[in-house]
This record gives structure tokens, C-alpha cells and sequence, in this order.
């Protein structure tokens, strides 16, 4: 049997345990699922999920990242083993901060490779039904060029903040039904779009964190995001590399082919966020983008390129995607 791709559990009030070599769900005191470790490849928790010092140290020794986030996805840490540590790369990460040259392509590679499938994207849209994208299409190949000369990291943040406008702007375009998404709104989402799409890069966050702390690097300690007390900023890094072929595909396909309705959201502190059975359903296609382009593969290559980039003090290629 192979692995499963990633063991999500979203039940409030869930509790994890292990018996022999399994991973048994229980919610009230009844069995609701069970996985062999062995096929267990990952593991997000939602919210107010309990688990047991039992399965806890099964994870730890199965090596099998597990990640704690809040209800909306937030993360809030992730279960890290003690062996395998590489001391001398954690060393180097921090020192590459102070390495100008370094941090700036490094920078430079996260901006580009965002603005590279955003812009891919909206082209193969164009592509399939013309909209009048071309100015966007401009804009966004003209930013690509500012990204490629920026002197700086505060530039690239700039540009990288005009390309998601011009990005945004054309996103309902890529949408079949009016969803009344205003441009990208975060906390709160204010649409299903949003929604969506403020969930969906948590997950790609708490995924790249779990996999980089597996590394050995830091995912608090990043080089184009600012360091912040408890931001993963190079796990936001990293993703800038996925946002588009991982999230931004399954938003769209998701709305697109109707696998949500209006009914799958509700009202929730002045923002909207999905019912149980949304969430499930997204988090099911989140994992079939991931599958099928076999992107948490590309996302582990991506690491280790870094890895040696970090060690060596050479430049770090980003992952290229196109649509």
C-alpha cells in the first residue's frame, strides 16, 4: 500500500491516539477513522483536536510531519524531532542574514517565481477565454523586469505589491459566476473567493513549514519577508514559489466547477469562512493539485536546492511553473 498524501483532521473536539502501529480518531468516545502510520505522510490539526503523548512520540519517531493550526488555518507550531539536526546549516541560515548579496537574490527568486506563474496563469485564461487581458499581461511582463533590476528588498516588496494588484484586478475574470470578489481582502475574507484563498495559502504555509523544519532550517528566519515574532517567513518565502499552481488553481477550479455554493459559507466576525464540508471538500482538492502535479515533491527539491545554496553561499534557483 502506498502512503496517503496528508491526514487532515478538522472535528472540534477530536482526539488522536495510537494503538499498535495505528492512528485512531476518536470524537465522544467512538472510533470515527484509523490509519496505519505507515501510510501516513503528514498530519494538519485544526483547532480543538486532542492528541495523546502515545501518538505524539509515534509521530515524532515515524518522522512524519504534523503541524497545529487554529481553526482557520493559522499555524501554531509543529511537532520537529530531535534527531538528524543539522546544527551548521541552522548556523548559516542565520548568518546569511547579514550576507546583503545573498539575501537580496534570494529575495529576487521569490518575487519572480510569484510573478512568473501569476502571470502564466492569467495568459493560459486569456488563452482559453479571451477577456481583454492584455494590458495586465503587459503590466505584469514590465514588473517582471522591475523584479529582475530591483536593487533592493524594499523594491521588490513594492513591485511584488503593484503585480498582486494588477493580478487581482483580473481574478474574477478567471471566475464562470459573479462571486463579488472586491480584490484580495485578508483578515477577514469578506467573499467565498477570499475564503478560499486565505485558507488555502495557510495550508501551503503550515505545509512548507513542517516540510523546511524537517530540513533543519528555521521557517521563522526568511530573506524577502520581515522577521517578525512567530512569522514562518521562509515558509512565506517558499511559497511564494506555489501560491499560483498550488492555491490559486484550486480556488478556481473549485468554484468553477460548482463544488461550493453560496450555503458553504457563513457570516463569522465581520468575514465569511467555510462550513465543515466545505472545508473538507477544498482540502480534498487541495491534495489532488498537489498530487497530480506532484508539487509537495517539487516543494521538497525546492529545500534542498536551498539548503545547498544557504551552506555554500551560491545563488538559489526558484521553481518554475507554467500554465
Amino acid at each position: 500500500m502506498g502512503t496517503m498524501p496528508a491526514l487532515y483532521i478538522l472535528d472540534q473536539g477530536a482526539a488522536l491516539g495510537k494503538e499498535s502501529e495505528r492512528i485512531v480518531v476518536r470524537k465522544e468516545g467512538a472510533v470515527i477513522a484509523e490509519f496505519p502510520l505507515a501510510r501516513i505522510e503528514k498530519v494538519l490539526l485544526f483547532g480543538a483536536v486532542q492528541v495523546s503523548t502515545q501518538a505524539i512520540g509515534a509521530l515524532l519517531e515515524a518522522r512524519i510531519p504534523t503541524a497545529f493550526c487554529n481553526y482557520g488555518g493559522r499555524l501554531r507550531g509543529v511537532l520537529t524531532p530531535v534527531g538528524g539536526k543539522n546544527v551548521f546549516l541552522r548556523v548559516c541560515q542565520v548568518r546569511r542574514l547579514d550576507d546583503a548579496p545573498f539575501r537580496l537574490a534570494a529575495a529576487r527568486e521569490s518575487v519572480l517565481a510569484k510573478l512568473r506563474g501569476q502571470r502564466s496563469f492569467l495568459a493560459r485564461s486569456e488563452r482559453n477565454e479571451p477577456g481583454g487581458r492584455e494590458a495586465a499581461l503587459a503590466e505584469l511582463a514590465r514588473l517582471l523586469a522591475d523584479a529582475a533590476g530591483a536593487g533592493g528588498i524594499g523594491v521588490l516588496r513594492g513591485v511584488e505589491g503593484r503585480a498582486a494588484a494588477v493580478y487581482f484586478r483580473q481574478f474574477p475574470g478567471m471566475l464562470k459566476s459573479d462571486w463579488g470578489f472586491p480584490g484580495r481582502r485578508r483578515r477577514p475574507p469578506t467573499d467565498p473567493a477570499n475564503c478560499l484563498l486565505s485558507f488555502g495559502y495557510a495550508v501551503l504555509t503550515n505545509d512548507a513549514a513542517s516540510l523546511l523544519a524537517g530540513y533543519a532550517l528555521d521557517p521563522c528566519i526568511g530573506y524577502l519577508h520581515e522577521l517578525d515574532y512567530g512569522r514562518p517567513s521562509l515558509a512565506l518565502d517558499l511559497i511564494e514559489e506555489f501560491r499560483v499552481p498550488v492555491v490559486d488553481r484550486t480556488v478556481v477550479r473549485f468554484l468553477n466547477l460548482n463544488m461550493a455554493g453560496r450555503d458553504d459559507f457563513e457570516v463569522f466576525e465581520d468575514g465569511l469562512r467555510m462550513t465543515d464540508a466545505c472545508r473538507k471538500a477544498f482540502l480534498s482538492e487541495y491534495e489532488r493539485t498537489v498530487r497530480d502535479g506532484r508539487l509537495r515533491d517539487a516543494m521538497r527539491r525546492q529545500i534542498e536546492a536551498l539548503c545547498q545554496a544557504i551552506l555554500e553561499g551560491r545563488g538559489y534557483h526558484a521553481h518554475r511553473w507554467e500554465a
